[in-house]
């Protein structure tokens, strides 16, 4: 299952390192701005979905897609996120309900 996250990432940094002139990813790789629209009308797409209860998963992964380009685009590493996810698991109780009241909700809030 998360071998394909891997196989999209490894393919991302293959069209940033090696471009393909028609690559749809390479498009947005070189025009964040469009990238960062694109990943807008997708999360609102996904959005629309799960309220009327259509299309999910093809948003989810569409969301992913473009999320994932971006920030490949813009230097994060899907890595660091990753380890940043750790380490707010790290500051939650073992009940969501107890980490609301201590303060203490995984990221939100969080800044470095």
């Amino acid at each position: 299952m998360l071998k394909n996250l891997e196989d999209l990432i490894k393919i991302v940094r293959d069209r940033k390192k090696n471009p393909e002139f028609s690559s749809y990813t390479n498009k947005l790789l070189n025009d964040k701005k469009l990238n960062i629209e694109k990943v807008k009308e997708e999360i609102a797409e996904l959005i629309e979905g799960i309220e009327k209860d259509e299309n999910k998963i093809h948003e989810s992964a569409d969301v992913l897609y473009h999320l994932i380009v971006l920030l490949e685009g813009s230097g994060i590493k899907i890595e660091d996120v990753m380890n940043e996810l750790k380490n707010c698991l790290l500051y939650t109780s073992p009940s969501p309900r107890d980490a609301t009241l201590y303060g203490k909700t995984a990221c939100a809030g969080k800044k470095k």
